[in-house]
Formats: C-alpha cells, structure tokens, sequence
C-alpha cells in the first residue's frame, strides 16, 4: 500500500516564458518573411542539409513536410543555371566570400521562376567555412517586366528607324535627341545636323517663325 508521497517541484517559469518568446519571434519573423516575399536558408558545408524557413519553402513550391537538402534544391535549379550555381557554390566555400546570384529554378508544378539569393560565410575555428547563411527571393515579376521592357524598347527602336514617315524624339524644349533615317532624307541632312538644334534653323528665311 501506498504509505507516503514525495514530490520534486520546479519552477519552469523562465523556461516557459523564454519559450513563448521564441515561438512569437519565429511568428514574427515568418510574417514579416512572408510580406517581404523573402525567405532564409542555412547550409551545413559538410553534411549538406539545409535549414529553410516556411517562406523559403512557399517560394520552391515545396511542401513543409518535406526536408529540404543540398541535392534536392540543386535538382529544382534549371539546368543552365546548374553549373554557374555549382561553381559560384564551390568559391564562395574557398575564397569565404559574399555572394549575390540570380538563378532559374523549375519547381514542382513545373513553373520557372527567377530567384536571387544573397549568402554569407560562417567559419569554423580552423577558418574553413562550415556554414553558408543567407537569404533569397522570389524575382520573377522584376525579371519579368524588365524582359518585357527591353523587348518594347526593341520594337519601338525597329518602328522609328524603319518608319517611312519622318519621325524625332525631342525634349521638353523640343529640341532633337533622336532622329530616324526618314527625317534626315526629308531635310537632306544628317542626323549629326539635326539632333540639337532648333527646327526654326531649317527653316525657309521667308517664313513666319514658329515663336518670336
């Protein structure tokens, strides 16, 4: 029969509550990563597993079940991509330098999307790098425009030079900065001739002024 009863109390107050407050500060911080679109990483050089956050994780479209790993990441880069993100990999680990890349990866649902990622050395105490720590983001809507952007560039560059009709950029004074090949041929003058001067200087000298 039970004759007695000893007991060992503790108090876990500091231990709870330094608890809470890392679990609010990874709250926190996965907010703040999901706003930002930004997510972070660590790689163990030797072992080679990663430690991602949930935001990392949303911009690879990969489950958070799923354990990330070195191999499993490099599987997703795109395959042109594959050996400058090797080889950057492989001096950043030897030279312990920053590094800044932008790269294509192929997730799962076999969506392409531009990331760029910026990574950081932690070193041991021999000076080796064991550690690559660092941040990367979701590029794709950046990479996207500026694609777009230089292709309208290109366009409109073909319409002005090919245009028949005499065509000029000008500034707000309109004075020519730009001139194609169909308004040099109407004035029977280079483009050298007309790009900042005055309309005025071509100008019949019987004719009225455009502005006094």
């Amino acid at each position: 029969n039970v004759v007695g009863l000893s007991v060992i109390a503790k108090d876990i107050t500091e231990q709870i509550a330094a608890q809470r407050l890392r679990e609010s500060s990874r709250r926190r911080l996965a907010d703040a990563q999901r706003t930002a679109q930004m997510g972070s990483f660590e790689l163990n050089v030797a072992t080679g597993a990663v430690d991602w956050s949930d935001e990392s994780l949303r911009i690879f479209g990969l489950d958070p079940t799923i354990v990330p790993s070195r191999e499993l990441i490099m599987s997703m880069v795109h395959p042109a991509d594959a050996d400058m993100l090797a080889r950057a990999e492989d001096n950043f680990v030897q030279q312990g330098l920053p590094v800044d890349l932008e790269f294509r990866i192929i997730r799962t649902d076999s969506r392409q999307r531009w990331v760029r990622t910026h990574a950081e050395p932690e070193f041991g105490a021999d000076g080796t790098v064991v550690k690559i720590v660092g941040n990367i983001m979701d590029d794709t809507d950046r990479v996207d425009a500026e694609q777009m952007r230089r292709a309208s560039e290109t366009s409109f560059k073909h319409g002005f030079e090919q245009s028949a009709i005499g065509s000029a950029i000008t500034d707000l004074q309109g004075i020519p900065v730009r001139v194609n090949a169909a308004m040099c041929a109407i004035l029977g003058r280079p483009a050298d001739d007309l790009i900042g001067r005055t309309w005025a200087d071509f100008g019949h000298h019987d004719e009225v002024p455009l502005a006094q």
